[in-house]
């Protein structure tokens, strides 16, 4: 929903230092930003 796309773009920017810690990786996992998006 629109909520959960607000969410996307507002996370997609830190993707790189998520990726970097384990909650972070938690975190793109649910978001479904492991995809091709941010590849």
């Amino acid at each position: 929903g629109p909520i959960h796309a607000a969410l996307v773009n507002a996370i997609k920017p830190h993707a790189p230092a998520l990726r970097s810690s384990p909650y972070g990786k938690r975190i793109l996992s649910c978001t479904s930003l492991k995809t091709n998006k941010i590849s």
